[in-house]
């Protein structure tokens, strides 16, 4: 996959995420659930419940991929997948810490994310994301991601009922 450069600070590491992995997952993913819990489905309660199994078997699932930016021992940031369709990968569980946004780790993380999907035989990825989620929109629709529909009145991990775009990118 053609990129344009991507300048990310020099101490972070990006990873597949392994099944060994899944207590650093665990951490942030129940971060961005109390953080920015508007932009996920899953809700912090329910998630922080989990057992191990669960967390693994999240990432043994050969349709399914994850990805994470790593600074030091613990994960800044999240980007995973999972094959909707034989042509179709979604994109989800999209997360930086607030302190890493703005330096393009979501977007190197997507990349891993597009570039896996199209090795399994995908023709285009998707998304679901909050109308709210500005700034997640416009990274979006910069990696040439297309708007194609609103879905209405979707339950977020907040309690709350939000309206988000469904977002399409061809690979061919």
């Amino acid at each position: 996959m053609e990129t344009e450069k991507i300048r990310t600070p020099e101490k972070i590491v990006f990873k597949k995420v392994s099944p060994d992995d899944w207590e650093k997952f665990r951490d942030i993913r129940l971060k961005g659930l109390q953080t920015d819990p508007q932009a996920f489905g899953g809700t912090f309660e329910s998630e922080s419940a989990e057992d191990e199994s669960y967390w693994k078997d999240r990432f043994s699932n050969p349709e399914r991929c994850f990805y994470a930016a790593e600074e030091g021992n613990a994960y800044i940031a999240t980007a995973g997948s999972k094959k909707i369709a034989e042509d179709n990968w979604m994109i989800m569980a999209v997360y930086t810490l607030l302190e890493f946004r703005g330096k393009n780790i979501s977007q190197e993380l997507i990349n891993r994310v597009i570039d896996e999907a199209k090795n399994s035989g995908a023709k285009k990825v998707s998304l679901m994301v909050n109308l709210q989620q500005e700034a997640a929109i416009n990274l979006y629709k910069k990696m040439g991601f297309e708007i194609i529909k609103i879905e209405k009145e979707q339950k977020m991990g907040d309690g709350k009922i939000y309206d988000e775009y469904y977002m399409e990118k061809s690979l061919n």
